[in-house]
């Protein structure tokens, strides 16, 4: 636990109840025996000091789930390499500064990350004399690199009148207490009928203040330091709020995760390993037809484009009118021309007759799940949320397999630990369609891909599914990176089926 209210945070600041015995659990720790044993190293037993859910001392899964991956990782543009090959032209260009290339998966680059002990320690030294305010979705963008964008900011003790850019400032995160009972009518604690801090609002001038105030209703942690680029009032000025950088971040709380001055970049692309290997699993040749049920934001979208050679046929689709704006962009700045977009629900396809059935090479469904892989400060859902999210997974599975050619081959992935959203789905599949489904070996296929002896996922750091849900050994098929053991990686799951026969 943090000693104040105002450290960083180490751990989950906050996890549905329900959700929290889940992950505790004899139910979910029995089928992933290889990460939580007593019989492993000190470091691993770690993991079962916790007694009992009533323990005040947190578990080492709450600590990882906030912890980001240990390499930061770029994807290169294969497709550039290509044409520069086919033009016999050698680049030159080096590798952004610090980054090294990866010695098993070529498109990518990676530098190490570590925690930056003096922030985490010393951070009562490191306070500013000005703060921002933002929320906690933002502060895990900054942890994990980004700035903050004007549409991030929420508040400020910068004075009203105060004109300068320039000012060195201290970057708060706050998060509203569960079922806390705020006061009604008090304009004094900036609170609006959402129960959040206003957005412009002028906060107390310093933190003492801030925690006397606030510190009973929010959860409050300093992320960061940075400096200011626009004055106070041009950060609240809402036709500026989406893509004005307002903060750039000088200290973080981690080492190595400096923003990188490469998202308008053609040649790179940040994204995490696992979702690089997402598109590698699929397995794609030139001359296919893939399908993406599910697109945005772009990354593995991109990547297939590349390693087809911008050749082939890409059908997408994307529900989101806004979120398909930005993936067209990527697709322009890339110079991609072999992706045609739906802006429609995946779960249309069929019935509204977009695609034809059985039409397809290969499919990748990403699908949306609830994200507790991804590193969460906060993690609201309950498990009845996880299974509704679970049965909707489900049910896109099940159009996207429809819209399989016989012989093509499927890759779900998701990045969520929980196995409802994982493991159970590949089970009442291979079950639902018995005979005619078959679960390939992705580990088998990723060490002929890469080599038997880089491929370290299934011996020495195996990234086993849940072995009492996919059992005869179905669970060494899949790929299931966990954080507390793949520090490396995010968590994220993925497995590839092969229809054998028509549905």
């Amino acid at each position: 636990m943090s000693s104040s209210p105002l450290a960083p945070p180490e751990h989950v600041v906050f996890l549905h109840k329900d959700t929290f015995d889940y992950l505790h659990s004899k139910e979910y720790r029995n089928g992933y025996k290889w990460i939580y044993s007593r019989d492993k190293d000190s470091t691993l037993k770690n993991m079962e000091r916790r007694e009992s859910v009533q323990d005040s001392e947190r578990d080492f899964l709450d600590e990882c789930l906030v912890k980001i991956p240990s390499i930061l990782t770029l994807r290169k543009n294969l497709h550039l390499q290509h044409m520069a090959m086919m033009q016999e032209h050698q680049s030159t260009d080096s590798n952004p500064e610090g980054f090294r290339q990866h010695h098993w998966l070529p498109e990518c680059l990676y530098k190490n990350v570590s925690k930056n002990e003096v922030m985490f320690e010393h951070w009562n030294r490191k306070l500013r004399r000005y703060y921002v305010v933002i929320d906690d979705k933002c502060a895990e963008s900054v942890m994990r690199g980004s700035d903050i964008f004007a549409v991030g900011v929420i508040a400020t003790n910068i004075p009203k009148l105060h004109y300068e850019i320039n000012d060195e400032v201290s970057v708060i995160m706050m998060r509203l207490r569960e079922g806390v009972t705020l006061p009604h009518g008090e304009e004094s604690y900036g609170l609006d009928v959402a129960k959040k801090v206003i957005r412009g609002r002028f906060m107390p001038d310093t933190y003492q203040d801030l925690l006397r105030i606030y510190s009973q209703y929010y959860h409050i942690h300093f992320i960061a330091n940075g400096v200011t680029n626009i004055e106070r009032r041009e950060i609240f000025r809402a036709e500026l709020q989406h893509d004005v950088p307002a903060v750039s971040i000088t200290e973080s709380l981690y080492n190595g995760v400096e923003r990188l001055n490469i998202y308008n970049n053609t040649k790179y692309f940040p994204q995490n390993m696992a979702s690089m290997l997402a598109a590698r699993a699929l397995n794609v040749a030139p001359n296919h037809r893939i399908l993406e049920a599910c697109c945005a934001p772009g990354g593995k979208l991109t990547h297939i484009s590349h390693l087809m050679n911008n050749g082939g046929e890409i059908v997408a689709f994307e529900r989101s009118r806004k979120r398909t704006n930005t993936v067209e962009s990527l697709l322009k700045l890339q110079n991609i021309s072999n992706v045609k977009i739906f802006v429609k629900d995946f779960t249309q396809s069929i019935k509204k007759k977009l695609v034809e059935p059985a039409s397809f090479d290969r499919i990748l469904c990403d699908l949306p799940c609830t994200g507790l892989g991804n590193m969460n400060l906060f993690y609201p859902f309950s498990m009845g949320q996880v299974t509704q999210q679970s049965e909707y997974q489900h049910k896109l599975l099940d159009i996207a397999l429809k819209l399989l050619k016989v012989d093509g081959e499927l890759v779900f992935s998701t990045c969520s630990l929980f196995p409802q959203e994982n493991e159970m789905n590949v089970a009442q599949l291979l079950e639902q369609y018995s005979g005619k489904l078959q679960l390939v070996d992705l580990h088998e296929e990723m060490e002929k891909l890469f080599g038997a002896d880089n491929w370290i996922y299934n011996k020495s750091k195996p990234a086993w599914g849940h072995s009492e849900i996919l059992k005869n050994n179905f669970n060494k098929r899949v790929i299931r990176f966990d954080p507390c053991l793949h520090e490396e990686s995010i968590g994220f799951f993925m497995a590839r089926f092969r229809k054998t026969a028509e549905f």
